[in-house]
């Protein structure tokens, strides 16, 4: 029995970009700062808006359907 024609090249190890690991490097307290700042910020909008009726496990589903359909439609 005949393989399917395929429309692209197999991949192989000399086609595979080599892993790196980036050294670990602790975060500067400049950075430490920043991050409290735009969490500070996060926290302020997410009480002003408020509760939105929704939990996040339905609007991750919601996502996926979305994602799902827009795949299917050729959009993903």
């Amino acid at each position: 029995m005949a393989r399917p024609k395929r429309d692209h090249e197999p991949i192989t190890v000399t086609t595979l970009p080599p892993i790196t690991r980036h050294s670990y490097v602790p975060a500067t307290s400049e950075e430490i700062t920043r991050r409290r700042a735009l969490f500070k910020e996060a926290m302020h909008l997410r009480e002003e808006i408020g509760p939105i009726g929704v939990s996040t496990a339905e609007l991750i589903r919601e996502d996926r359907d979305e994602l799902v359909v827009g795949e299917a439609e050729g959009n993903g």
